[in-house]
């Protein structure tokens, strides 16, 4: 998976195009990997979820899956994600 957060993306028109930018090159030697979910963290929660995953790791998660759009945008290119 890749997560977006923060304004910038939040508040883009394309925020897939932004995360595409982190999919892998097949050139690279090390690099992400080829088909990841691209996920948005649109309400600002992951730092909440950072917070309460000190001392409640599993609601942390459960608030965080809860919270985060998937982008099922085609990137266009040989990288394309399908979610």
């Amino acid at each position: 998976m890749v997560i977006g957060t923060g304004g910038a993306l939040a508040h883009s028109p394309d925020p897939a195009s932004i995360l595409a930018t982190a999919l892998a090159d097949p050139g690279a030697v090390f690099a992400a990997p080829r088909a990841p979910r691209l996920l948005l963290d649109r309400e600002y929660i992951l730092y909440a979820c950072g917070l309460l995953g000190q001392v409640e790791p599993r609601q942390a998660l459960a608030l965080g899956l809860a919270h985060l759009a998937p982008l099922n945008e085609e990137i266009g290119d040989e990288r394309t994600v399908r979610t």
